[in-house]
């Protein structure tokens, strides 16, 4: 198979096409045919080493991973003898644990893959997983959104809201009931409305820590506004959410910022993916793919993601 790799940390000039043998695999696992990985700011750390932990997890001289990719959707191409859920030719879409997904075939649990709707593209389908976990249970499990059964609805700001994980949070928040307002820069405020939020503030005028009413849930895919200015912006069992954006704050927080200020990494998790699935299938989740590249050009899709500023996702084609 065809494979778009890199044997060391750098720049997207290290991606090298090159022809590998097709995985292995176990009893409980399924090989896909990838049609579409999505390319995220996880692959392009993944690629430049920064922040230097990367190394712990990637390998400090020698890539473990040489194959990027989180986010995909395929057919199935095989299954382990285990495998019960699919079956060769279905067509599914999942996050794998070990990357992969920027090669024309992939191996993945069962348990990590959910059916791909009918009504959805590969592309979208690959989007889903990484930006839509990371939304779900950022503003869920962590900010601990919830509907009220009476009174105003939670109101929630997605500092953000125009990037990948953002504009999934908005519309995940907005099924979810909360009142939702967007914040990043005025050229992405069509896109953050378009996809539900009910308000926009412009990240270079708006003050959200001090100018408007105290927020339910924050959650921030960008990690510049000063922590304590945060805590003060929130109501009292109000969560603020540190997602992605500056990983040293995610980690920090994570370990010290306690019940009401947290940092957070999705996990994987099928009964989140296949909620997920439900909202694509219904219609109330539609992700945006902003750019398709072919697989010989990863390189020119991961130099887009590392320039930033883009209107939905950045995906990759099989």
């Amino acid at each position: 198979m065809r494979a778009a790799t890199y044997a060391r940390y750098g720049t997207p000039e290290v991606i090298e096409l090159r022809d590998l043998p097709l995985p292995t695999i176990g009893e409980g696992d399924v090989l896909i045919r990838t049609r579409a990985a999505v390319v995220g700011m996880g692959d392009w750390r993944m690629l430049i080493a920064d922040p230097f932990a990367v190394r712990f997890y990637q390998g400090l001289f020698t890539i473990k991973r040489p194959v990027l990719g989180w986010g995909l959707s395929g057919e199935v191409a095989a299954v382990g003898a285990s495998v019960q859920r699919f079956a060769v030719g279905d067509e599914v879409f999942g996050e794998s644990p070990e990357a992969g997904g920027f090669a024309q075939f992939a191996a993945v649990s069962e348990a990590h893959l959910a059916l791909k709707p009918e009504r959805i593209t590969h592309g979208q389908a690959a989007a889903t997983p990484v930006a839509g976990l990371t939304a779900l249970q950022g503003l869920r499990d962590v900010g601990q959104l919830a509907s009220r059964p009476s009174g105003p609805p939670p109101r929630v700001l997605v500092i953000g809201a125009g990037g990948a994980v953002g504009s999934a949070a908005t519309s995940i928040a907005k099924i979810l009931g909360a009142h939702v307002t967007g914040l990043d820069g005025a050229a992405k405020h069509p896109f953050v409305l378009a996809h539900g939020a009910d308000a926009v503030l412009d990240r270079a005028t708006d003050d959200f820590t001090a100018s408007h009413e105290p927020w339910d849930v924050i959650l921030d895919m960008v990690g510049r506004a000063p922590i304590a200015a945060c805590r003060r912006a929130l109501t009292p069992n109000g969560r603020y959410v540190a997602v992605s954006g500056k990983l040293r704050r995610t980690a920090w927080l994570s370990m010290f910022g306690g019940p009401r200020m947290a940092g957070m990494i999705a996990k994987p998790n099928p009964a989140d993916l296949e909620q997920l699935r439900v909202w694509l299938a219904d219609g109330q989740l539609a992700p945006i793919v902003a750019r398709t590249y072919t697989l010989e050009r990863t390189a020119d899709a991961l130099r887009q993601v590392g320039a930033g500023g883009n209107l939905g996702a950045i995906v990759v084609e099989g």
